[in-house]
């Protein structure tokens, strides 16, 4: 089994790449307008997705990556949904 790296930080850029690239694996097109905005909430960021379907298709793909991804609802408005991917916790000091 292969160690997945540790994020250390999140880049907005890179984030918003991975979701194009996720939702251009499973649309095949499309992918620039299925990702409607990427905002910072804190430490997170939050990937605003036009569908579901995208939302899905971004959660593993992050996953894989080594993030920490979870669906976090709709978008305000209710239009598409939201992906909020978060640092994982470090080590506890002792």
């Amino acid at each position: 089994m292969t160690d997945q790296p540790v994020i250390k930080q999140l880049n907005t850029r890179h984030l918003a790449r991975h979701a194009r690239r996720a939702i251009a694996e499973r649309l095949g097109h499309g992918a620039a307008y299925a990702l409607l905005a990427v905002e910072r909430d804190g430490r997170d960021v939050i990937l605003r997705l036009n569908s579901g379907g995208n939302a899905l298709a971004v959660e593993p793909y992050l996953r894989n990556r080594g993030y920490q991804v979870r669906y976090d609802g709709t978008n305000p408005g209710g239009y598409g949904c939201a992906v909020r991917i978060t640092l994982a916790a470090g080590p506890v000091p002792s």
